[in-house]
């Protein structure tokens, strides 16, 4: 089964969308190692746990999608 491409952008949207928290910013990054990985930078207040759920978003979104950015380095978009 192929993967789809997606941007940086895209993917820290689907993100966001999945974990379902307001004003959460992530940033996606270009992995040598899986492709691409997403971090928090910014969590409002009173949220708890989060690296466990964004592993567990991140790792069912590698499964369907790969990082389509050209620029070689590191890649990231902040969404909101």
């Amino acid at each position: 089964m192929s993967k789809e491409g997606r941007s940086a952008h895209e993917l820290s949207g689907l993100l966001v969308e999945r974990l379902g928290i307001e004003g959460l910013v992530i940033l996606v990054l270009r992995d040598n190692v899986y492709g691409w990985n997403g971090f928090t930078t910014s969590v409002p207040d009173g949220v708890v746990d989060i690296h466990v759920k964004m592993q567990i978003a991140v790792e069912e979104l590698r499964k369907l999608y790969v990082l389509s950015d050209s620029a070689s380095g590191a890649l990231y978009l902040a969404h909101q």
